[in-house]
């Protein structure tokens, strides 16, 4: 059964508890539809549903909701859910989503399909694009109302329900005083929800103000840091650019002494590479003399070689004749000794002589040892070579020049500064002679004086020295 329109409009006037003037709790960066809280009082005030469901409102909506329950306590339920429901399961229930929940028409259209006869949709932001499309949409398809404070706020339901005539109702099928009603009750709710709207939106612009104030002191703050400093740095940067300016003049003198200096030197050194250049021209042909004089004296020692070793081979075989002959004789006059140590064979000896002649004995004697040949005159030995020593340029090394803009190098000790000691652990060892003896020599032939003791023999005359 319809509800009188002058109930709707009546229940606003009181003044006592009027949603119109329902106090709203704002909480910072938290507002999103606080313009859409009259209404909502409304709703819970009036106990037109059995219940309301808030999807995704903001904490200003669930804050200010909470405490007008809590001050009229009643069966009626308030819920809060951070999701859109798949489907909506209870009777008789207001559904409240927000407008970060919604986008298109397929999710709400779903749930209104589905919904059982009696719920009540509040769409948040229906003025905002895309959702301006999908509320034209869906208005078209359900019992729609719109309430334009803020952002605007839709109403939806499967079918007009009774107790909101003649919101859902289309004005084609409403009275003139039907027609008014509707119309108060929309620029109320319009009046109360465009003055919180309003001041949620000046209170925002007042702490971006502040915040605004605040940089806009920090900035003026660095401000006048950054020019205190840019005058400090430029007073700064203008001595630096005269002390600058000084040491450039100073290095362009410092270059164009070099540069002369550099000159200076590139002639000394052509002039020693051209002096090495001759001394290395110079070493190459003696070192040819040298090794053709070589090669005549190897063949001169091999000739003599040759010699000394046939006149050898002579008196070889000369002195063997003679040991050959000397055994022969010695074994003759050992057969003589003994034929003569036997008396018998004396005698018939003796008798043999008389009876043929006279024989005459023979007494073998060691023969004379031979005559040695003087030894054969030696080959002509090669003339020496004779090395010129004047004939090339003196070599020396070209001094460097100092410069007072250069750092002199450090030069390097010479040999009278210092001495050298080698000190041997173990003296007696081989290792000695490559380790002490050989390095000590070394050194004295590169002109620093240097020597090689042993470990025991080391004194502090030898080290202080």
């Amino acid at each position: 059964m319809p509800v009188p329109p002058s109930s709707l409009s009546e229940s606003l006037s009181s003044l006592e508890d009027s949603p119109l003037f329902t106090p709203v709790m704002l909480i910072q960066n938290s507002t999103s539809g606080c313009e859409n809280i009259p209404f909502l009082t409304w709703i819970l005030k009036e106990a037109f549903f059995s219940g309301l469901l808030l999807v995704g409102s903001s904490l200003s909506i669930k804050e200010t909701l909470n405490f007008s329950f809590n001050i009229h306590p009643s069966p009626f339920q308030l819920t809060f859910q951070a999701e859109l429901p798949p489907a909506i399961t209870h009777n008789n229930r207001v559904i409240y989503i927000a407008a970060q929940m919604w986008q298109a028409t397929e999710s709400i259209q779903n749930l209104l399909n589905t919904a059982p006869e009696g719920t009540l949709f509040l769409l948040e932001g229906i003025k905002d694009s895309p959702r301006a499309k999908a509320w034209e949409h869906l208005s078209t398809l359900f019992p729609a109302f719109t309430l334009p404070q803020g952002k605007g706020l839709g109403i939806l339901a499967t079918t007009e329900i009774a107790s909101l005539f003649p919101l859902l109702t289309p004005d084609s099928r409403l009275s003139d005083t039907e027609k008014t009603t509707k119309c108060l009750l929309r620029e109320r709710f319009a009046f109360a929800g465009d003055f919180w709207f309003n001041k949620a939106l000046l209170t925002a612009a007042h702490t971006q103000i502040n915040t605004l104030k605040q940089d806009l002191v920090q900035t003026r703050s660095h401000v006048f840091s950054q020019q205190m400093l840019t005058h400090h740095e430029s007073d700064q940067s203008a001595q630096k650019i005269d002390s600058l300016q000084k040491a450039l003049q100073q290095t362009r003198e410092n270059e164009q002494a070099l540069i002369k200096e550099k000159q200076e030197l590139t002639e000394r050194l052509t002039g020693f590479i051209s002096t090495v250049k001759q001394r290395e021209i110079y070493s190459q042909q003696q070192t040819d003399t040298l090794n053709n004089y070589i090669i005549g004296l190897s063949t001169y020692i091999e000739s003599l070689k040759q010699t000394y070793s046939a006149y050898s081979q002579h008196i070889h075989d000369l002195w063997s004749r003679f040991a050959q002959e000397v055994l022969d004789r010695t074994e003759a006059q050992d057969a003589l000794k003994t034929y003569l140590s036997t008396p018998s064979g004396v005698i018939r000896s003796i008798a043999r002589a008389l009876v043929k002649g006279v024989t005459v004995p023979y007494v073998p004697d060691l023969p004379h040892p031979p005559q040695l040949e003087s030894p054969p005159q030696a080959p002509p030995a090669p003339p020496p070579v004779l090395l010129e020593h004047n004939s090339v340029t003196p070599l020396t090394f070209p001094d460097v020049p100092e410069s007072a803009a250069i750092p002199a190098l450090e030069q390097p000790l010479r040999s009278s500064e210092f001495n050298v000691l080698f000190v041997a652990g173990e003296p007696d060892s081989p290792g000695v002679n490559y380790r002490c003896i050989r390095n000590a020599a070394a050194c004295s032939l590169a002109g620093f004086p240097a020597q090689w003791k042993s470990c025991a023999d080391v004194g502090p005359d030898d080290i202080n020295c």
